[in-house]
């Protein structure tokens, strides 16, 4: 089954999909050819519609190793990757049916966004870096474009210099989500850190061959997967803040920041690079704030009180 995952994951850099989502999908089919060598399977001709669902329910009762389950998002991702795999062998003539076709999803609940930051939250975490020195400037540089823009901490990585327009005041994000290029607002107040920092910061953090890469590790390589989301936790726990801040809280807050301020949802889509209105589903539903207000100003046994 092993060769299998291999084949399909070459597939998949041929196809210019991105290295976090060809590393995603291997480490879900790890999953996959752990339950087929105690299933005794060898190889995708033997997989039924059976064994798909025997598979669904070894992810359900798989528990990671703080003992908990998995998410059902989570489940559910790992059965959409089994049946990428399987839709790809089947294309390839490597199967004659596609034993996931008729397959069904676990129902996932509707989860709101956790660790939304309010703005005095946001500006106490903006705050904390030591801006005096070149890996804490270039720290609140990163994080005042991840508010500003709203882009994902793997675009942010990948960003290239030609990539900033500070004339428009604009970022191109090639290759987004979904292989999907979009345009987005820098922000006045990241535009001025960031022209700040790519004239006096960066040349100092570039060492040898510069790869072009915005941001740069005390090093001078591209930042790694785990750079900023190690740097937020710190300048987080600096600033007292007690939620789990995470460098998509940065996009979360800015999106539900936006929503409460009037932003239209169809600009939000633009800027977050989403193809549909359900993906802002759960930054609508967090608004129950401003719900609780509406409904203290108008409902009449709310304004009985003040009688």
């Amino acid at each position: 089954m092993l060769v299998f995952a291999e084949k399909y994951l070459a597939h998949l850099q041929t196809r210019n999909y991105s290295p976090e989502t060809i590393e995603r999908h291997r480490l879900q089919l790890k999953k996959w050819v752990a339950f087929c060598a105690k299933q005794g399977i060898q190889g995708l001709p033997e997989v039924t519609a059976k064994h798909i669902r025997d598979f669904q329910v070894y992810m359900y009762e798989l528990r990671k190793k703080d003992g908990k389950p998995y998410h059902v998002a989570s489940q559910n991702g790992t059965l959409e990757v089994v049946h990428c795999l399987l839709r790809w062998a089947f294309r390839e003539e490597l199967i004659t049916t596609d034993p996931a076709k008729q397959i069904e999803y676990a129902k996932e609940p509707q989860r709101l966004p956790r660790s939304i930051l309010t703005t005095t939250e946001m500006r106490r975490i903006l705050n904390a870096p030591q801006t005096n020195t070149l890996l804490g400037y270039r720290d609140r540089t990163i994080m005042e474009l991840l508010y500003s823009s709203m882009i994902r901490r793997a675009e942010l990585n990948h960003l290239k210099l030609e990539d900033l327009d500070f004339e428009n005041g604009v970022i191109r994000v090639n290759q987004g989500k979904g292989s999907k290029d979009r345009v987005v607002p820098m922000g006045k107040v990241a535009g001025r850190y960031l022209k700040h920092y790519i004239e006096k910061v960066r040349p100092e953090l570039v060492q040898g061959e510069d790869s072009g890469h915005v941001f740069l590790s005390q090093e001078g390589h591209m930042l790694s997967r785990c750079m900023v989301w190690i740097a937020v936790k710190k300048y987080a726990s600096k600033a007292g803040i007690a939620k789990n801040v995470f460098p998509h809280c940065f996009r979360a807050t800015g999106l539900t920041h936006m929503l409460r301020n009037g932003a239209h949802v169809r600009h939000l889509m633009g800027i977050a690079g989403h193809a549909s209105m359900e993906a802002l589903n759960s930054y609508l539903a967090v608004e129950i704030t401003d719900l609780k207000e509406t409904h203290a100003k108008t409902h009449p046994r709310e304004l009985e009180i003040g009688m």
